[in-house]
């Protein structure tokens, strides 16, 4: 989508504001980039440690920001697309109603407005972690796509009934809690340290790459299929049957929670402990000794067990 460049130092002013709303009204522009005030502004600004973006035209439904803020506000009601790209900072959205796509980069707090009577959307999905932590959960009724990247201590509870595509990439001491019955798309990779939650009735492909001390809690009343790549730690707590659990070169590998899985596949890998049963059973250069339940297998391959 291509955007305008505009400096935030040129809509602080009221009067340069609506010269430059002028300009971007006349260029029929729907899509911003803001770039960093210079530091003369930042200094001269009477509170320099919270920076709120004025209210924007209604057209405007798409902002990405690159400026450098220890606190940055949103409250614009019209935005639908919003992406920042601000290290270390905190990002505080007023208004999430109409928001359809949020990507966060090296964001470290993030604050929502808290759900109320008339947010809240149905779902066939109540399990019992989402009462946990319902006080804390934020409802985005038209949230599609969400990724995170290179994020650390974030603490976010979202629900959406329209969330198709998650991505956690390089975060790192974080808790993801999400809450979709029409995800799509899920991408974990990288991550360090984290927890990430999912309860959903929809079947998944769900892959952990390159994780380290990462955690999957994941709860369904449907079979999901999950897979483990070049893992270091991988916790994965399991409230639905498992259809595919493919475990490839990760180590110290936990697998807990239901007993129901068709098909394991475990290839040079490690696991300290597991709960399923799997039907059908898959070692490959296997050095250590897996315990496993072969109550419920009808097939087992062993290929090339280094010993």
């Amino acid at each position: 989508m291509p955007s305008v460049t505009v400096s935030i130092e040129d809509i602080i002013n009221e009067e340069n504001r609506k010269k430059v709303y002028k300009i971007l009204d006349d260029l029929y522009v729907n899509s911003i980039l803001f770039t960093p005030p210079n530091q003369q502004t930042t200094r001269n600004s009477t509170n320099s440690l919270q920076n709120k973006i004025p209210q924007l035209p209604e057209y405007i439904k798409y902002i990405c920001v690159q400026a450098r803020m220890p606190n940055l506000i949103i409250d614009d009601k019209q935005l639908e697309y919003l992406e920042v790209g601000v290290c270390n900072s905190i990002i505080e959205l007023k208004s999430i109603n109409n928001l359809k796509q949020l990507k966060l980069h090296g964001v470290n707090k993030l604050k929502i407005n808290q759900m109320n009577e008339e947010q809240e959307i149905t779902t066939t999905n109540n399990r019992k972690y989402w009462k946990d932590i319902q006080e804390n959960i934020s409802t985005f009724p038209n949230l599609e796509e969400l990724q995170l990247v290179s994020c650390s201590n974030l603490n976010i509870s979202l629900m959406s009934n329209k969330l198709k595509s998650v991505e956690v990439i390089n975060c790192r001491e974080c808790q993801i809690n999400i809450k979709s019955d029409c995800i799509e798309r899920l991408k974990l990779e990288g991550n360090k340290q984290t927890q990430f939650k999912l309860s959903t009735n929809k079947s998944n492909d769900i892959c952990i790459k390159e994780g380290d001390t990462f955690t999957l809690e994941i709860e369904s009343n449907n079979e999901q299929n999950i897979e483990i790549i070049e893992g270091k730690q991988i916790n994965v707590k399991s409230k639905c049957p498992i259809n595919k659990l493919i475990i490839v070169e990760s180590y110290e590998v936990n697998i807990t929670g239901n007993e129901k899985c068709n098909t394991m596949k475990v290839v040079e890998s490690t696991i300290n402990e597991i709960d399923i049963k799997p039907k059908r059973i898959i070692f490959k250069l296997i050095e250590e000794y897996i315990k496993v339940s072969l109550k419920e297998a009808e097939e087992i391959y062993i290929v090339s067990r280094k010993n």
